[in-house]
């Protein structure tokens, strides 16, 4: 739905304070194919796109924004990690609020803002080095003895305060504290997603799902799954991805008739996970969603209705490191037939998204090679996958 300007000085601005972000929407496919401009706030779930010309629109088939000007940092590495049972992933470090509730230092902002206010019923995992994983029916807990072995503690995670971890074990409870703790995962709790939840992807490489209470041009303000409020500066986002009326296919049952074969190494295409573990990263930045392959491979997943399927693409980050890294072909296929394709993706690139139309129910492939057609140094990422289904008319 079309809206008349927002004023005579906004129609008036220059070209290039109209163009901080891209939008991708379902009405245009393609790869890249996204419009240039600005958010100048949000409106019942979708954002009031300003274009380069000064016309505006509420765009209510949105898919994705992104926000170049917030290009990863290079910052050390967050001396914590922490995974939420809605797929959120933060990095930072545990600390508490001024009221002794749980919080988590965002990595790379300041005290004012960066604190995440945190219910720890959406607690899966957190760590250093590794992340630990629930047993069954039981928590884990890591901890470090004074000789520098790890303490491996079986039970149940009790709470979180500003000393450490009030952890319930086989010798009863004990508080560890966060200098001892290397890493907890917890069973996750069935919880709810909010109806309007968007993926608010920051500078640091942080991601969280929220509900997008107002933008403008100093603040992103929202409400977290778990009801509190938080806001951070507009310059620390990276991309907002729409969740609410989208089907994530990145826990579907994919089919894999086409991988690498190893005796020594399993090229599984790997859930949430770069191929041989580790976050998902491409060009600095972390994806919470996603699978990780080596090429070549090709995944298969059946659609029983047409529609628009939306996907970033990338290399891995780690392949920097290889003596070889090659490039990558990624493609789209239904029934064989090439959807479309990025055709060539180096190493440090920034992720590249597609629209991509379509047009029947059949069965969708996505296909990564190599464009050397070599065997090695070909690790690629296939990042935020969703599909929103064509309605009936």
């Amino acid at each position: 739905m079309m809206i008349p300007l927002l004023s005579a000085l906004l129609a008036g601005l220059a070209q290039a304070d109209l163009a901080d972000a891209r939008l991708f929407r379902a009405e245009r496919p393609g790869v890249d194919a996204a419009a240039v401009g600005t958010v100048q706030s949000w409106e019942a779930g979708a954002p009031l796109w300003v274009a380069a010309d000064g016309s505006s629109e509420v765009v209510e088939d949105w898919l994705s924004l992104e926000f170049p000007q917030a290009a990863p940092a290079k910052l050390p590495q967050a001396a914590w990690q922490m995974v939420l049972a809605d797929g959120g992933m933060l990095q930072g470090m545990p600390t508490a609020l001024a009221d002794g509730k749980p919080g988590f230092q965002i990595h790379g902002l300041g005290l004012g803002t960066g604190v995440l206010p945190l219910d720890t019923l959406w607690l899966v995992r957190l760590g250093r080095q590794r992340l630990p994983e629930a047993e069954q029916e039981q928590d884990v807990l890591w901890a470090v003895t004074p000789k520098g072995d790890r303490d491996v503690q079986r039970g149940y995670f009790l709470e979180w305060t500003q000393e450490g971890v009030l952890f319930e074990g086989p010798g009863g409870d004990r508080l560890f504290s966060w200098e001892d703790l290397s890493g907890v995962g917890l069973i996750p709790e069935p919880l709810p997603m909010p109806e309007q939840a968007v993926w608010v992807e920051l500078r640091h490489g942080s991601t969280i799902s929220a509900e997008v209470l107002s933008l403008d041009q100093e603040f992103l303000r929202m409400r977290l799954p778990w009801g509190a409020h938080w806001q951070v500066p507009r310059e620390e986002l990276v991309r907002l991805r729409r969740r609410a009326g989208l089907t994530p296919l990145h826990d579907a049952l994919w089919a894999v008739p086409e991988k690498p074969e190893s005796a020594a190494m399993n090229w599984q295409p790997k859930v949430g996970r770069a191929v041989e573990g580790g976050f998902l990263q491409v060009a600095q930045q972390r994806f919470a969603e996603g699978f990780g392959v080596r090429a070549p491979t090709t995944m298969q997943l059946g659609l029983s209705r047409p529609g628009v399927f939306f996907v970033s693409v990338g290399v891995d980050d780690r392949v920097q490191h290889f003596y070889r890294p090659q490039p990558l072909r990624f493609e789209v296929l239904l029934d064989g037939q090439v959807l479309a394709e990025v055709p060539r993706q180096e190493v440090g690139e920034a992720a590249r998204s597609m629209v991509v139309a379509v047009p029947g129910a059949g069965e969708l492939s996505l296909r990564v090679s190599g464009v050397k057609g070599l065997s090695f140094g070909g690790h690629g990422n296939w990042l935020d996958m969703q599909f929103l289904a064509k309605t009936a008319e």
